[in-house]
């Protein structure tokens, strides 16, 4: 008899967690943006394939490069550490760039 209770709330129920061992559920997480993350984890792997878009592959280093950039023109426009950003776009290259590039500031 299952006496888990579903409360309809994914934040609660956390469905997900059934996909994870739970080694990897109590695996602490990292301390550091996702931005360092992925950058300390593939800095060795610059010219593999970070991104695959419509037939088009995007380098890790081009990915880097276009996010560096990207934090630039935001610090330019006045956007600063701890300001709230709204993102609303596709699903693109370009969504992930500028997420990165929130991050990275």
């Amino acid at each position: 008899m299952n006496t888990n209770k579903n409360t309809g709330y994914p934040s609660i129920d956390k469905p997900w967690l059934k996909y994870y061992s739970q080694e990897m559920i109590g695996a602490p997480l990292p301390e550091c943006t996702m931005y360092e993350h992925i950058f300390h984890k593939n800095q060795d792997n610059l010219d593999r394939t970070a991104l695959h878009y419509y037939g088009t592959k995007i380098s890790y280093r081009q990915m880097f490069q276009t996010i560096s950039y990207m934090a630039g023109t935001l610090e330019d426009i006045g956007i600063q550490k701890g300001d709230i950003v709204t993102v609303c776009m596709i699903n693109s290259p370009e969504t992930i760039y500028l997420i990165f590039a929130l991050n990275k500031g």
